[in-house]
Parts: structure tokens; sequence; C-alpha cells
């Protein structure tokens, strides 16, 4: 999902508090980087505070979009649509993947 409306309509789709965010970048990629920032921060303060985060992501709903790098590389194997769920779905594991390493908290 890219961060901006694709219709008649035009805008942004993603706010930071009240402020619109013009960042391009694909959607899981910028969820996935604020969380991973979110919990640097929370292992910095060394707290003893519990912690919770809930990552929704709209990864998998259509319409989908994922990096054409990605749709290219399942394009080879599996039909396009499906190649394009594929590399959706791909890009979700890589981001949650990262988000639940427990190396990221040594």
């Amino acid at each position: 999902h890219k961060n901006h409306t694709e219709s008649s309509l035009t805008g942004v789709d993603f706010r930071d508090e009240l402020e619109a965010e013009s960042n391009q970048e694909y959607s899981t990629y910028i969820y996935g980087n604020e969380t991973l920032r979110l919990l640097r921060e929370h292992v910095a303060e060394d707290t003893e505070d519990p912690f919770f985060l809930y990552f929704a992501s709209q990864a998998v709903h259509g319409p989908w979009d994922a990096p054409e790098y990605l749709v290219d590389y399942f394009d080879e194997q599996i039909s396009r649509s499906r190649s394009k769920l594929a590399a959706v779905a791909t890009v979700l594991d890589d981001t949650v993947g990262l988000i639940v390493d427990p190396s990221f908290f040594q």
C-alpha cells in the first residue's frame, strides 16, 4: 500500500498526530520502521515499565501493491495476481520477523 489515495480523490493516507505525512515509502516499511524505532526507544530507557504495541498492517488488504522487485521475483513462479499477494505477504513476514527478533533486545 502506498501512502496516497488512488481514485478521483487526492491526498495522503497517513498522519503523525495531526500532520499529514507525505512519505511515499511502502506502508509496511513505514509501520515496521516506526515500530522498531519505538522498541529501540523503550529498550534504551531501560525501564521496568510494561510496553504494549499493536502492529496492524495494511499489507494483505487489497488492492495488493508491493515492491516491484518482489512481484517480478514471484512472477517467474506463479500468476501475476498471486505473485502480488506473495510479494505483499513476504514483506509483511520479513517486517514482523524483524519486530519479534529476540536479538533486537540484546
